[in-house]
């Protein structure tokens, strides 16, 4: 599965603040990037209940999956 990403400049400014204070408070060691570790201690702070939590994850990976493999997909 590839990365999905889009540059953090295609948002809004005030989305980008948003997106930089959350990356800060979920990247523990501060070297940059997001560990799976990282992100259940993130996620977990929003209270959502495990099955609530797996089936965001679900639909982030099924939305990954058809993107990556609709006609004309570089990945």
């Amino acid at each position: 599965m590839g990365i999905v990403s889009s540059p953090i400049s295609t948002c809004s400014r005030k989305h980008q603040k948003i997106y930089q204070e959350w990356f800060f408070l979920a990247d523990s060691d501060g070297e940059g990037r997001i560990t799976g570790n990282d992100a259940i201690e993130f996620f977990a702070m929003s209270k959502l209940s495990r099955p609530e939590l797996q089936q965001m994850h679900n639909c982030v990976v099924c939305k990954v999956y058809k993107k990556e493999n609709e006609p004309g997909s570089d990945t």
